[in-house]
């Protein structure tokens, strides 16, 4: 019998926190992992900016050279020290990895990054929002949202806030049912057959009339049927959509629950009291590349990472490129997102 194999983290880490208790989140989030009866091996990985270094060295002198030697050694024992603290166990820590790095530019650092996880073939990157400074302070501004832009892997991101979840037993995705979210939806698949999970799809009807009707409606004695119409015809096409997912769900033997919310509200307040209610173990929201990528990222998406009290799992949608060279990499069973 073949040997199953690991499912492989790359943790993002500063090698120099404020504190111990910045790793707390994420250390919570890998042990809640062993209750699912996987095999977990995750691998350090921090981006050192040469700049800062370089910065007090003119030229690329042998001094220059020994000291950022020196600080890549610093850091790779700080990181060794930190995940021995935590003693975790069922949990496979690899040796450190330190990545030199010339630019301070978040969004060329959060490139780097991603060329060491997509070439590596890591499974699923794990983000730690607690930090205060160094590689970790872009974890809720550019840094994180160049890294989801640019990714092909799914990502953990971790607030403070976060609760520990005993085991990812239910995974909440909130999806807009666009053709491309059929992707995320097929990587969640997998991740909940690999824990053994149910997932619960939530959508949410919008009909971006209606409140401005209602306002109308007691001063000019305007009724709704076209927004009642718009709503069913809403709910139609959704169900059309989610009968395929449901079908998808079925044949991987995958449990899943549909919740249509068409109230009125904050997306994102939605998001989060229903997955509340359905005592969600983690959050799983889309992110696009684009024009607008930002821009959504910058709303809905944000504001979820911000306030959830449970791991947010940012998912892609991106096709093509170097998406592809990672696909058969997914969770577990080769259909990641970018496939």
């Amino acid at each position: 019998m073949a040997t199953k194999k690991p499912f492989r983290i790359a943790w993002a880490m500063d090698a120099f926190p404020d504190a111990p208790e910045d790793f707390g989140h994420a250390s919570r989030f890998f042990q809640s992992l062993t209750h699912s009866a996987i095999s977990v091996e995750v691998t350090p990985i921090y981006i050192f900016q040469v700049g800062e270094i370089m910065e007090s060295f003119p030229g690329r002198s042998k001094k220059s050279q020994a000291a950022v030697k020196g600080f890549v050694e610093a850091a790779r024992r700080s990181l060794q020290k930190s995940t021995e603290a935590l003693g975790l166990n069922g949990i496979r820590f690899n040796k450190p990895v330190v990545v030199p790095h010339p630019s301070s530019n978040p969004g060329s650092s959060a490139r780097a990054f991603e060329k060491v996880v997509r070439t590596s073939g890591y499974q699923l990157v794990v983000m730690n929002t607690h930090a205060r400074h160094g590689f970790s302070r872009w974890i809720l501004g550019s840094f994180a949202e160049s890294f989801v832009l640019e990714a092909s892997v799914p990502t953990i991101i971790l607030n403070p806030k976060a609760k520990e979840p005993q085991g990812l037993k239910t995974l909440f995705l909130a999806t807009d049912l666009s053709d491309k979210s059929e992707t995320s939806f097929l990587s969640l698949l997998n991740l909940a057959s690999a824990v053994k999970g149910e997932v619960v799809l939530y959508h949410k009807l919008i009909d971006r009339f209606q409140p401005l009707l209602a306002m109308a409606s007691p001063m000019a004695g305007v009724t709704l049927p076209e927004s009642v119409l718009r709503k069913a015809e809403a709910r139609s096409k959704a169900l059309h959509k989610i009968s395929r997912l449901e079908k998808r769900a079925e044949a991987a033997e995958i449990p899943m629950r549909i919740i249509l919310d068409d109230t009125l509200g904050s997306i994102s307040e939605s998001i989060l009291a229903a997955a509340k209610n359905e005592k969600a173990s983690l959050i799983a929201v889309t992110a696009r590349s684009g024009l607008l990528a930002s821009a959504l990222i910058g709303s809905v998406s944000r504001q979820v990472v911000r306030t959830s009290e449970v791991p947010v799992l940012i998912l892609h949608t991106k096709k093509g490129g170097s998406a592809k060279k990672t696909s058969s990499r997914g969770f577990g069973s080769g259909l990641l997102l970018g496939a």
